[in-house]
């Protein structure tokens, strides 16, 4: 370089830092040229250093020859330092090794993301096909219900009394006509047959019942009220 000037930098060194730091300067410089430094940033107890007041460029040196304190510049045509050839061919090995393993798990990742799509693809395809059977259902239902209305609006108008139940003579549901024969309410409905007041004179009931669960055939008997005002025919 041709000129080296300083003003904020030394005033943050030390004197032994500052004399490691000029001699660097110096060092930089080509022959015959001139580092420049303020005065005030030097420190009062560096005695290597010339100064000069008078001015506010205070201190100047001369560029000339590295000392031995200072690394020389490296020659030219200085042969660099090669790997020998068995650490070349190992280090070779060691990328090649590598280059599989990643291409190992490259090919795993590929075949779990092409295994996730087919999966979300059954399970898409299994989504839709529950999508229609509850299309399905909800029809069935519907028409189910349908059916029961019309059933039920069947039994009322036939003013017939009739009773459903299981074949434990639990009450599942009833005709309004009933009410004439049983003291029946809607709350009765889970309730046995036998556990509701009868005005029919009929003890063989339970027994009827019984006999048409064992045969599986409809049964009819004559039967009337309690005080004989009445007689009905029973089919079970």
């Amino acid at each position: 370089m041709d000129l080296v000037s300083c003003r904020n930098l030394l005033i943050y060194m030390d004197a032994e830092l500052q004399a490691a730091v000029i001699p660097a300067f110096h060092y930089s410089l080509l022959p015959e040229q001139r580092t420049a430094l303020e005065a005030s940033l030097l420190r009062a107890d560096d005695r290597s250093i010339p100064s000069n007041a008078s001015t506010p460029i205070a201190s100047t040196f001369e560029g000339k020859e590295p000392s031995a304190s200072l690394p020389s510049r490296v020659e030219e045509n200085t042969p660099l330092l090669s790997p020998a050839p068995d650490e070349l061919e190992q280090v070779k090995q060691e990328l090649l090794r590598w280059q599989e393993q990643f291409q190992a798990l490259t090919e795993l990742h590929q075949t779990a993301l092409e295994e996730l799509r087919s999966s979300n693809e059954e399970l898409q395809s299994v989504s839709d096909e529950m999508h229609t059977v509850n299309l399905q259902l909800s029809e069935k239902v519907g028409e189910l219900d349908q059916s029961n209305s019309d059933l039920r609006n069947l039994f009322e108008s036939t003013e017939i009394a009739t009773i459903f139940r299981d074949r434990h003579l639990i009450i599942r549901s009833f005709t309004h006509a009933v009410g004439a024969l049983y003291n029946l309410i809607p709350s009765d409905v889970g309730r046995p047959l036998t556990d509701i007041l009868s005005r029919l004179d009929y003890a063989r009931l339970s027994k009827d019942i019984a006999h048409v669960l064992e045969t599986l055939q409809p049964f009819e008997r004559r039967i009337s009220r309690a005080d004989r005002s009445m007689h009905y025919i029973t089919r079970i």
